[in-house]
Formats: C-alpha cells, structure tokens, sequence
C-alpha cells in the first residue's frame, strides 16, 4: 500500500520529507514570535520634523536674509524690463527701424541677463539649503535616537510608509524636543 503525500497548490504531490521541513520551520519560527513581541515601533514624518524644525528654520531665515538683496535686485531688473516691453510695444512701430532693432536687443539681452541671474541665484539658493540640512543632519537624528532611546523604542521608521498609526507616530514628540533643544541653546548662548 502507497502513503497518501501532501500536494502543493499546483497538484504536485510533495515529498514526504516537505511536512517535516514545514513544521521546522513552524517550530522555529514560533520560538522567535515571543522575542519580536516585546518590539517597540515608532515612525518619524521626516518632512514635518524638517519643515518644523527651529534649528532649520533659524538656517532658512539666515538664508532668506543672505539672498534678499540679490533678490530684491532681480525684482527691480524685472520691473524694468516689463516697463521696456510695454514701451517697446506702445512705441515700437513709431520707432526708425534701427532704433526700434536696436531697444528689441537691449530688451533681449535684459531677459537673458535676468534668467541666467535668476537661475543662478536658484542654485547657489539650492546649494545653501542643502548645506544647511547636512549641517543639521546630525542633530535632528540625534535627536530622534535619543526620544527613542528615552521611551524604550527599538526600531523607528522614517517616511514614506504606506501606513503608520497614530499610536507609533513620535514625529510631534521628537519635534517638541527639538524646539527645547533649541530653546535651551539659545539660553545658554553668551551674548
């Protein structure tokens, strides 16, 4: 007489073997369970702790500053350049033709001289928020490992996820203690 064998889901009969490994595996597995159990799990929105963050957001207001004159600059080449433009279209056929050819380059080499303007300022603007941010990098995840360490979480997990309960979010704790982080280094600063 032949022993009945499992089969798969495909109707092909497994080995005899195939249950004995399938129930190690159980075993095994059942032994971990109790240790994963006591496993805490937090989650950080990194966007929110970036864009609440008062140590990022003293870096932004230095930038602002820093780029403010530049900008205020462009604003003004800007303003001048849509007050050429609409001169030029008013008056442009009333011109002489080497006149009129000749405002239509300067009103061309003004936008030009406007875009590579604005294009770099983006840039060198894009240049000193990413250094700011790596700048504050290391505190912001010091930050983050030190609630976690504090409340007893094992393992925290940064955005994007598909689905965080509220119940696991740190993300307003460890902006609190950002802000008191900062609070006090402002405290203690020598002034």
């Amino acid at each position: 007489m032949r022993e009945a064998s499992a089969t798969n889901r495909g109707g092909r009969a497994l080995p005899r073997w195939g249950g004995l490994v399938f129930a190690a595996l159980l075993c095994v597995a059942s032994g971990i369970a109790p240790a994963q159990q006591g496993t805490r799990v937090g989650y950080v929105d990194m966007k929110r702790v970036l864009d609440a963050a008062p140590q990022l957001a003293a870096g932004r207001a230095a930038i602002a500053t820093e780029f403010a004159e530049r900008d205020a600059a462009l604003k003004t080449q800007t303003t001048r350049l849509e007050e050429l433009e609409a001169a030029f279209r008013r008056e442009g056929d009333l011109l002489p033709a080497d006149v009129a050819e000749s405002r239509r380059r300067e009103i061309e080499a003004l936008r030009r001289g406007i875009e590579r303007a604005r294009e770099r300022m983006r840039d060198e603007l894009k240049t000193r928020s990413e250094d700011e941010l790596n700048r504050r990098w290391p505190e912001i995840q010091d930050a983050i490992i030190a609630y976690a360490r504090a409340n007893g979480i094992d393992l925290v997990v940064q955005s994007p996820v598909i689905y965080a309960s509220a119940t696991i979010d740190i993300t307003d704790a460890v902006i609190e203690d950002l802000a008191r982080q900062s609070a006090d280094a402002t405290a203690s600063a020598p002034r």
